[in-house]
This record gives structure tokens, sequence and C-alpha cells, in this order.
């Protein structure tokens, strides 16, 4: 259950992070 919670909340980070890049710069989307 930690794992999978810990997971949903990177993969939200990392997904606004994402958009914020996107407005930026594409290179650093992995």
């Amino acid at each position: 259950m930690e794992d999978n919670f810990s997971i949903y909340i990177n993969n939200k980070l990392m997904i606004t992070k994402n958009k914020k890049a996107n407005k930026g710069c594409r290179r650093k989307v992995i």
C-alpha cells in the first residue's frame, strides 16, 4: 500500500513538473 501511494504521489509530481517544463523546454521530458 505504501509503495503504491508513494508511486501515485511521485507520478502526480512528475506530471505537474512535465506540464511546467513543456511550456519552457520539452527536452527535459523523459
